[in-house]
């Protein structure tokens, strides 16, 4: 799974990425960084790959009492120290990032220049108001000869529409354009609309059932 992982990343950062190339330099540490917005949050998805030559000292980070492995603590604690060194403002505001999920290699892949750490977080929950609005990227990591990329993501819903991307030369930061359009008007229902029981299926399934039953009695030619 993580090879076709890999795989997938490679070819979304090639179509995404078309002119800069997502093939990095052993001497580089890749940080790429894809925006997925949402109606009432923002998720950061982060792949980060060290180059061979900058490997051992990335390791060293996440290996601070050198026992030559990375516990799940040290691991949340690497992850929560990247996310430190990146700002998300929306509308001018900052807002904070929250640790969702962490992905690491095994550590020879990482030494050999191959592993990817994959992070995931996400805003706080906060429906967004209708209208145009702003969201900007800063990260600002630059240890270890880091190189970046940064994309939004194509929305999950209609109701947001991306206006327009504006990135600075190296790519550390990204301005996201957006626009949250207003969903049609609804007529509320009960939850007993919302949610129908299983005997209330039933019950209407057999009621149709009937109906159709009775028509084709009456519909048959009187013996």
């Amino acid at each position: 799974m993580r090879a076709i992982r890999r795989a997938s990343l490679a070819l979304i950062a090639a179509a995404v990425f078309p002119c800069t190339g997502f093939a990095h330099r052993t001497d580089e540490y890749l940080h790429a960084a894809f925006i997925g917005i949402r109606l009432d949050h923002v998720v950061l998805q982060l792949s980060l790959t060290p180059g061979t030559a900058v490997a051992k000292a990335v390791l060293s980070e996440m290996d601070p009492d050198g026992d030559g492995r990375i516990s799940t603590s040290e691991e949340r604690a690497y992850s929560e120290r990247v996310l430190r060194q990146i700002e998300l403002r929306f509308d001018g505001v900052p807002i904070p990032l929250e640790l969702q999920e962490t992905r690491f290699p095994i550590l020879e892949n990482l030494r050999e220049g191959m592993g990817i750490i994959e992070l995931k977080a996400r805003t706080p929950t906060n429906r967004f108001a209708p209208g145009r609005h702003e969201l900007r990227l800063n990260n600002t990591h630059t240890v270890h000869s880091t190189v970046y990329l940064a994309n939004a993501l194509q929305p999950e819903t209609s109701e947001i529409e991306i206006l327009g991307q504006e990135r600075n030369e190296l790519q550390s930061e990204l301005r996201i354009r957006f626009a949250i359009v207003a969903s049609p008007i609804q007529v509320p229902l009960d939850e007993g609309a919302r949610h129908p029981s299983p005997d209330w299926i039933f019950i209407s399934s057999a009621v149709a059932l009937g109906a159709v039953i009775l028509r084709l009695i009456y519909r048959s030619p009187a013996r």
